[in-house]
């Protein structure tokens, strides 16, 4: 027979270590590609996102492969929908919006087989091959309470309370739509509300979690945090933000072209994107802020507040290329010469 999986990320928690739990855009295969590198555990999102039945049987496979706990946030509190997911391999729950003792209680014994609660009678994979599994599972499943609203901070004491919670964790996005500061989870009352609610937990003897980046990784575990979780998205973005993408010190060539008419914006409309370069067009020599078609690198971008989406100088539609990333582009009389007015192209040297 087999033994039961032994959940090491709830051991360390036990013994007053931190763990490490990454989160962001997951499958098996990225869970797969993150294995080796020595987190906790994997958060897997079914709150938000894509994953179903199937895929998350995949995940938390790939998660036992690694020696990393699954975890994985449902989307709402609801015994059933905690059952299966435990069913389908997960070695942990994290349960949304639990804002009072009563909500914290339902979470904790939805997890628990009895005499701790009352989960279906249905072990799934995690317990094929195990001998006595029934007694044995409690002890190896977590449980994560999301502390996400004002209500929640405002009845912590109570929650504290409630046993067989293993992470009270304190999510400051939610929180910061309920405290009036929407999308500003770095507000300050934020912030505030945050650290208070973490020393409450540390001072309880509880375990506090929260979500941290490379700039507050430190900090928050040195206010007691011992669950720390953080995406791998913010790394990919940063990482492409970094990436070098013209000649060291010689700036950036910004060629500005003529756009042949109507039919080359309609060909090239349908590729625009999110602006990444910002344009300062002109009209008839006046210096204003335009809207402009942008290329780079072969594609293009709108930017700015685009209507035709282009950019006029001298009353001549024109296309700005870009040869290496910009920033802000700025094209001032200055820089014109007799070619542009005879609508031929520019180039601009920035930064």
């Amino acid at each position: 027979m087999a033994s039961i999986r032994i959940n090491k990320a709830k051991k360390k928690l036990q013994n007053g270590e931190v763990i490490t739990v990454i989160s962001g855009l997951q499958s098996s295969d990225i869970i797969d590609f993150l294995g080796p590198m020595g987190f906790d555990a994997a958060w897997i999102e079914t709150e938000h996102g894509s994953v179903d039945w199937d895929t998350l049987g995949d995940m938390t496979r790939a998660c036992d492969l690694w020696g990393m706990m699954s975890v994985t946030r449902v989307n709402s509190n609801d015994p059933g929908l905690i059952t299966r997911t435990l069913d389908r391999g997960s070695m942990g729950i994290v349960v949304p919006h639990v804002n009072t003792r009563e909500a914290a209680e339902q979470a904790a014994q939805s997890t628990k087989y009895s005499p701790l609660g009352y989960r279906g009678m249905f072990g799934g994979r995690q317990s094929f091959g195990v001998s006595d599994y029934f007694h044995q599972a409690n002890d190896q499943t977590m449980v994560v309470v999301l502390l996400e609203e004002v209500e929640a901070l405002d009845n912590l004491d109570e929650i504290l309370t409630v046993p067989d919670i293993d992470v009270f964790f304190i999510a400051p996005s939610d929180l910061s739509q309920t405290m009036g500061h929407i999308g500003n989870a770095g507000h300050p009352d934020v912030l505030e509300a945050v650290d208070r609610a973490i020393a409450k937990i540390v001072g309880a003897g509880k375990v506090a979690g929260t979500l941290v980046n490379d700039g507050t990784v430190e900090a928050y575990a040195q206010k007691g945090v011992q669950y720390l979780m953080t995406s791998w998205n913010a790394w990919v973005a940063r990482g492409a933000a970094e990436l070098p993408l013209g000649p060291e010190g010689q700036g950036n060539q910004i060629i500005v072209s003529p756009l042949v008419g109507a039919d080359d914006l309609q060909r090239h409309g349908h590729l625009a994107k999110t602006p990444s370069v910002y344009g300062r067009g002109l009209r008839d020599g006046a210096h204003r802020q335009e809207s402009c078609l942008v290329h780079v690198d072969g594609a293009f971008y709108l930017a700015l507040r685009a209507q035709a989406g282009i950019c006029c100088l001298f009353g001549v539609p024109f296309l700005i290329h870009c040869t290496a990333k910009a920033r802000t582009v700025s094209i001032s009389p200055s820089k014109l010469t007799q070619s542009t007015k005879h609508r031929s192209r520019l180039i601009v040297t920035t930064g």
